[in-house]
């Protein structure tokens, strides 16, 4: 039955093979973004926003902090970073569940044919959270596997293993960009099925993409850059415990903010290159 299913699915969707454009890309991010902005917030709010904002508070960072600021050696940084880990891995595993539903429901809201109501795009985020989580590790391992093979053996042969690595490790990041929009949208029940589907709608643009999402990261980055110093100064002139709670908040306002654009820029990608030509219906059942 998945097999026949991902037929008809094929069946459906037509995938151009044409340049990525990306000032349209852009444009029809913001517009889904305008057209969807009441629901989009509650979304980023509950499922984004507040998750980090609870972490950031509620975990103690105090130590690793004051590593990096006193810029500690490598080892012991290290050390600090795997005992946190080693406390706290429960937590960020809840968030990333919690993030990854919001997420899906997200896409459906703003770039789904059906036009769902929220209850309905958080009853696909739930349903589609175990395949979505699977396909997430299953990326991550394909894009680390070889720098952690230049790591593990060291020494020239791991550096020269290294040079090829990272670029490979990026190209592998940009093929497999469209994992989660391909799983919220086409309702994807297979993760290998939705990194096969990923590489398939990236064909022949990946340096596009590449250079797109450079220009947005370095955007990012250098907004950041100005906030966090405005926010930063003003934040220390009312006082220590504000400045935390403050700084607590500007960080997962601004992560919120980039987490939901990059989920219009994908989406916007994913509707410029898939052109569902007729109805996706799917059960859900196998």
């Amino acid at each position: 039955w998945d097999g026949l299913r991902r037929t008809v699915l094929n069946d459906h969707i037509t995938t151009p093979a044409k340049a990525l454009d990306m000032t349209k890309a852009w444009d029809t991010a913001l517009g889904m973004l305008k057209a969807n902005r009441e629901i989009a917030l509650v979304l980023a709010g509950v499922f984004i926003f507040l998750p980090i904002l609870a972490v950031s508070l509620g975990l103690e960072t105090g130590e690793l902090e004051s590593l990096a600021q006193n810029e500690a050696s490598p080892e012991k940084l290290m050390e600090a970073v795997t005992a946190h880990i080693t406390q706290y891995w429960w937590v960020y595993v809840v968030t990333s569940i919690v993030q990854t539903v919001g997420t899906i429901a997200l896409y459906r809201v703003l770039a789904h044919y059906d036009r769902p109501t929220v209850a309905d795009a958080m009853k696909a985020g739930l349903s589609l959270i175990l395949v979505a989580l699977a396909a997430q590790i299953l990326s991550t391992f394909a894009a680390l596997a070889l720098p952690a093979l230049a790591f593990l053996i060291g020494g020239p042969v791991g550096a020269i293993i290294g040079l090829i690595a990272f670029p490979v490790m990026f190209y592998v990041v940009i093929k497999l960009a469209m994992v989660t929009p391909v799983i919220a949208l086409e309702t994807e029940r297979n993760p290998l099925g939705a990194l096969n589907r990923s590489w398939q709608i990236s064909r022949g643009n990946s340096l596009r993409m590449a250079g797109f999402f450079a220009l947005l990261i370095l955007a990012g980055t250098v907004l950041y850059f100005i906030a966090s110093l405005v926010v930063g100064i003003v934040l220390a002139l009312i006082g220590p415990a504000a400045a935390t709670i403050g700084n607590a908040i500007f960080g997962a306002a601004f992560n919120t903010v980039g987490s939901v654009l990059a989920c219009a820029v994908l989406a916007a990608i994913y509707k410029q290159f898939v052109r569902p030509t007729a109805p996706i219906r799917d059960t859900g059942t196998e």
